[in-house]
């Protein structure tokens, strides 16, 4: 039996270490993302849609100089890499295509590719570089990215600049699967990163993009969408944890029988995994999905794994789970209960866990 790497070990954000809980860690991906038995799940929503992945920014570093941001005003765009193109101007060649922010320039600066709104939060289009770059707008959390994104409409790469790829029409920030960097999209939490597919459903690891992982409602105008990871404006569906037989009875999807939704991997603070912002924590992000023939993630990366927490007074929602003894699995600041304000994490019986059940009077 196959389940997900759970409890990754790092330097993770909190001084927090994890030991593996099974004894086979290998996850299988399927079509449309990897389906872990015993509740864990993978490829929840792949690579957030339309609105969602976007990363604005056709003005950022490479493309974003070229015509419009040189010649002799040396402006040099909100993409001539954050310091123009030269304010004494930029002389007869202008900025050049690749971005170079002045590359005739006589006396000009040159630019770092940086000065970009790609892939920020904002609630309106002038929080996307205002006054810089008037073809960046901002898709606000009501039509489906968590806390907005600067983004714009794209056909090609090109238009992303150096820092994005143009995925299902937007553009989304790019980011390096498998390191572990905390500072991956822009160290916004309610993202992650995640390679995109191919034509055929498998994952590109070389074309990761930022991808929405909303974390609970409090990142959206209405509701987090936990399957999408977008924010929407209905909610159905039962909780993580609960035992399922398709996506529809699930507020995520169902997989192996138990509702499960991916979350951003090192998200350890209050909040994560549907979480309220206080204790008790009602579930956290504890594992990980690898790709099959892939790399495993690192901190950073958006194919992490919820699980459900629990204790002698909140069992487990698997009508067949078992609540286990979270501190043999984890090491925290304090222990679990002083951490999350809960003792045990829930696995279903068939699971082969390093831990004792939790003991309860």
């Amino acid at each position: 039996m196959k389940y997900a790497s759970l409890f990754i070990s790092a330097g993770l954000l909190v001084g927090c270490s994890f030991v593996n809980a099974f004894d086979d860690v290998t996850e299988e991906q399927g079509q449309g993302g990897a389906a872990a038995s015993g509740g864990t799940s993978a490829g929840v929503g792949g690579v957030a849609g339309s609105g969602g992945v976007g990363a604005g920014g056709s003005g950022a570093g490479g493309s974003g100089a070229g015509g419009s941001g040189a010649g002799g005003s040396g402006a040099g765009g909100s993409g001539a890499g954050g310091s123009g193109a030269g304010g004494s101007g930029a002389g007869g060649s202008g900025a050049g295509g690749s971005g170079a922010g002045g590359s005739g320039a006589s006396g000009g600066t040159a630019g770092t590719g940086g000065g970009s709104a790609l892939g920020q939060a904002c609630q309106e289009n002038e929080d996307c570089n205002p006054g810089t770059d008037d073809r960046l707008g901002c898709v606000e959390a009501t039509f489906g990215p968590p806390s907005g994104m600067c983004t714009r409409t794209c056909t090609e790469d090109a238009a992303c600049g150096v820092e994005g790829l143009c995925v299902d029409g937007r553009c989304a920030l790019s980011c390096e699967w498998g390191t572990s960097d905390t500072s991956k999209c822009l160290g916004r939490r309610e993202y992650g990163c995640v390679p995109t597919r191919d034509g055929g459903g498998a994952y590109v690891p070389e074309r990761s993009v930022c991808t929405a992982r909303c974390r609970n409602h409090s990142d959206c105008p209405s509701f987090c969408d936990y399957q999408t990871g977008l924010c929407t404006t209905a909610l159905a569906g039962a909780d993580l944890g609960t035992t399922c037989s398709a996506d529809s009875d699930c507020q995520g999807a169902c997989r192996g029988g138990r509702c499960a939704q991916h979350c951003t991997v090192g998200d350890f603070e209050m909040g994560a995994c549907g979480s309220g912002l206080s204790k008790p924590q009602a579930a956290a992000c504890l594992g990980s999905v690898t790709p099959l023939g892939g790399a495993a993630p690192g901190l950073g990366d958006g194919l992490g794994e919820c699980y459900q927490l629990c204790d002698c007074s909140s069992p487990c929602r698997g009508s067949t789970d078992i609540c286990y003894n979270l501190s043999q699995l984890v090491t925290v600041p304090g222990g679990p209960v002083a951490y999350w304000g809960r003792a045990g994490v829930c696995f279903p019986a068939s699971a082969t866990v390093n831990a004792d059940p939790l003991s309860c009077p």
